[in-house]
């Protein structure tokens, strides 16, 4: 048997748990830029599902893995059961990546969306939810006006009628109507970030309004960013992933990305909404690990 470069994750099993285990590595793999494993580890995760054989044991060997080949051909013949749980385990993993453009940004984040879609194929990406949390229409093409500005509708957190805009910009010959639109526009925008600084406060608690107040004195605009792109856009948003995953996964990039203030803060945070100390612990050495055999 060939030992593979994943076999250390084995030992966390016992622990973490296979699914958790997958999950806050492919987090510590994405923020070291190296989307092309974490989706090796996700599909290695997700033929395990339709398997005899133990993940724990694609994990150790090699010659296993060449064979654990994720197809649409081979994804097609599952069971329908099957294939419900993979597209649930794999759209958690979309909305991982996500959250993670809080800590890692969107360049990583969207090296990490397409290495995910090849990866996975065609037959699981399409089976995904086709709606967000925030954005219920597709962006499109406005080929009405020849100008080819995108157009979208955005969905409120307090589930009122949808906003059409275009650019962000409301475009409508009705005056009146338009500055009613405009006005639920800004409403939107003071919920989301709103929705974050809720978010924000049950993380971090009584400390959180003194880290605001220092996030603001770096720049005037860095406290609206935070909690309105940030955490209302990425951490607050309704999302598969729980709040201590969401933690966990915040944990694991915050590890690699050698940030011990942040990483104090996100352990803190974990903390506060319910992650076991050891379960901390493990993610953490866990990522470290991970880093240091790169």
């Amino acid at each position: 048997m060939t030992f593979s470069r994943f076999a250390f994750l084995e030992r966390y099993i016992p622990l973490l748990g296979s699914k958790s285990t997958v999950n806050i590595s492919v987090s510590a793999y994405m923020t070291a830029n190296k989307a092309s494993d974490a989706c090796k580890l996700v599909n290695l995760y997700i033929y395990s599902l339709s398997q005899d054989k133990q993940f724990s044991e694609l994990l150790v060997d090699e010659n296993a893995q060449k064979e654990s080949l994720v197809s649409d051909s081979w994804f097609e013949k599952l069971d329908p059961g099957v294939q419900s749980e993979i597209s649930h385990f794999v759209a958690k993993i979309r909305e991982y990546i996500i959250a993670n453009t809080v800590n890692i940004g969107i360049p990583l984040c969207l090296v990490m969306f397409k290495e995910l879609q090849d990866s996975v194929g065609e037959a699981i990406y399409s089976s995904l939810p086709k709606t967000g949390s925030r954005v219920v229409q597709h962006l499109e093409l406005n080929s009405e006006s020849g100008t080819g500005k995108p157009k979208f509708v955005i969905k409120s957190p307090e589930a009122s009628a949808d906003l059409k805009t275009e650019n962000g910009i409301v475009a409508s010959s009705d005056s009146s109507s338009s500055d009613a639109i405009i006005a639920e526009f800004e409403e939107y925008q003071q919920a989301r970030m709103m929705q974050g600084k809720e978010y924000f406060g049950h993380v971090y608690g009584k400390v959180a309004d003194k880290l605001l107040n220092n996030i603001h004195s770096f720049h005037p605009d860095m406290d609206y960013i935070v909690l309105a792109n940030g955490y209302g856009d990425g951490f607050a948003r309704e999302t598969l992933v729980s709040k201590i995953e969401l933690e966990l996964a915040a944990v694991a990039s915050l590890t690699v990305l050698n940030t011990p203030v942040q990483l104090f803060s996100h352990i803190r945070g974990a903390k506060l909404v319910g992650a076991p100390k050891n379960i901390l612990d493990a993610t953490i050495a866990l990522s470290r690990e991970l880093f240091l055999l790169l």
